[in-house]
């Protein structure tokens, strides 16, 4: 039982919140990311190395759940799965698995942030309404993210080291080896997006006065130290198995570093931007869950408690440096539900008291819920949009999107051959099907706000001079300060001696498609050359 609901109904609950909250994502085209990482998990697929042939600055579980997802699932995005809905176009079976995939991750976390509840003594109601606030924020539009990325992917194993290390409190449990499992999971976590590991930090840090006054507390530490350095262990020897540890610790943690102290979180293209900032999510997204997080965080810490509830306070707070530092609003979503539950419970006792000062508890109970129901309406504007998006673009008079018509020219028409996409198009390739010409799928490192601008240049000309892609596309956001082709001297000159701009067969206003104008594959090496000599 899961307070007095049966275990089966409280799943069919979360399942359907979670769907409710994913529909938008679910059926919307998949956007730059998600095509990004389809891509690296079918490149590997077909034998390349994360981190060698291609370049990107994450570690690498997002890459191998996407192998997963196409092993199972194959890598045509043209394939379509389920029929026609009646009110939504068929979908990619790519993208129905990895979304289905996604869901049932949310529900494995939101019934962990359940049994950490019970855990810690808290009350069932906080349980199931921090299973169901895990579900649903977790999935709205604009935290999800279009899902499986690796900021989502840190839910389950971040959620998992807490509820771990709650049973390593237990002296009835065996203590050791679920420190070992919390100091595990807490690497995953960063394993798969490098802020993950704050959750980590955070059990280390709660941990830290008891290791220092008890042997306990001390062969606590050690078990999680112990799981950490099994996990990074066969990590690192994986990697360096496969040739790409190297790649990994300059790409996923020097660039990174690199691009910190360049300041590159103060630029649109990090935090500025107003659609990362957290003012949004708060407004438009998430203000529920927030407010009651603010009230369960306060209860927690001026009331009384017992003292390993606490250890929600201390998760939540080194949760909030994902936001203030990196944007990962997926990742703050377990530990700030149970904050809320805490929250919403303690206010609905008082309720239930005293009716909240007026005078009857049906009355209290009535406006509590009737507050907390209209925060939640007012600050889901974004989702509501999303879904109006959805029934406009996927409905019944819906028309492929912009991309997905230049990925049919692809696939049918354009001569074969691998591609180039300039911009933040990591979708071309996913949805046509086509190779990468170069180790640069997305422009993120090759602008001129990342850390190694030349460099990445470089390289990306270097690329195509050993393998000339047969099409080069350029999309819309390359009017954006860094991206601008007139910046990058040799891809305009390769452009203009080499491609010819060709009508997909729709319009596609802002994108441009340039199919090779010569079929001796010597253009570009030649191009290049010039460009070397300084012609």
């Amino acid at each position: 039982m899961i307070g007095r609901v049966p275990i089966a109904l409280t799943l069919a609950l979360l399942v359907l919140v979670g769907l409710a909250a994913k529909l938008p994502e679910a059926v919307l085209p998949i956007g730059t990311d998600t095509g990004m990482y389809a891509t690296y998990g079918r490149m590997i697929l077909d034998g390349a190395r994360p981190y060698v042939d291609f370049y990107d600055v994450h570690p690498p579980l997002t890459y191998y759940y996407w192998v997963l997802v196409q092993a199972l699932a194959g890598t045509d995005w043209s394939r379509t799965c389920l029929g026609n809905w009646g009110t939504f176009a068929p979908q990619p079976c790519i993208s129905l698995l990895a979304h289905a995939i996604d869901l049932g991750l949310s529900v494995v976390a939101g019934v962990l942030a359940y049994a950490i509840a019970q855990r810690l003594g808290l009350r069932p109601l906080v349980g199931l309404l921090a299973a169901v606030f895990v579900v649903w924020f977790a999935n709205v539009s604009m935290i999800s993210m279009e899902g499986s990325n690796p900021t989502k992917l840190t839910v389950v194993p971040s959620t998992l080291a807490v509820y771990a290390f709650i049973r390593s409190l237990d002296r009835r449990s065996s203590q050791h080896t679920w420190a070992i499992v919390a100091g595990a999971s807490g690497i995953l976590a960063g394993l798969a997006k490098q802020p993950g590991l704050l959750t980590l930090l955070a059990l280390f840090a709660y941990a830290l006065p008891a290791a220092l006054r008890t042997p306990d507390g001390r062969r606590r530490i050690l078990g999680m130290t112990t799981g950490v350095l099994v996990v990074a262990a066969a990590t690192g020897l994986f990697l360096w198995r496969v040739g790409s540890l190297g790649g990994f610790l300059d790409e996923a943690w020097r660039y990174n570093a690199e691009r910190f102290l360049i300041g590159y979180w103060q630029t649109p293209a990090g935090l500025t931007s107003p659609a990362t900032r957290i003012d949004r999510v708060a407004t438009e997204a998430a203000g529920l869950l927030f407010v009651c997080a603010l009230i369960g965080g306060l209860a927690l810490w001026l009331g009384p408690t017992r003292p390993p509830q606490r250890l929600l306070l201390v998760w939540g707070l080194f949760s909030l440096a994902a936001i203030a530092g990196f944007r990962e609003f997926a990742q703050v979503v377990p530990s700030l539900a149970l904050l809320a539950g805490v929250g919403i419970g303690r206010l609905w006792e008082q309720a239930s008291r005293d009716g909240l000062g007026l005078g009857r508890p049906l009355a209290g109970r009535l406006g509590l819920v009737t507050l907390l129901g209209s925060i939640f309406v007012l600050s889901s504007s974004f989702q509501a949009i999303e879904v109006r998006r959805a029934m406009f673009e996927r409905g019944p008079r819906g028309t492929p999107s912009d991309p997905e018509q230049i990925a049919t020219f692809l696939r049918q028409v354009a001569p074969p051959g691998p591609i180039f996409a300039w911009g933040n198009a990591g979708q071309i390739y996913a949805l046509s099907g086509r190779q990468p010409a170069t180790r640069f799928v997305i422009a993120e490192f090759t602008n001129t706000t990342s850390p190694r601008p030349n460099q990445s240049r470089s390289e990306v000309i270097s690329d195509l001079r050993t393998r000339p892609p047969s099409v080069i596309v350029v999309d819309p956001h390359t009017d954006e300060a860094g991206l601008q082709l007139r910046d990058f001297r040799g891809l305009a000159l390769v452009l203009d001696a080499c491609y010819a701009g060709v009508d997909p067969g729709t319009p596609v206003p802002g994108w441009g498609v340039f199919v090779e104008s010569t079929a001796d594959g010597r253009c570009v090496p030649n191009a290049i050359a010039k460009l070397d000599l300084g012609a």
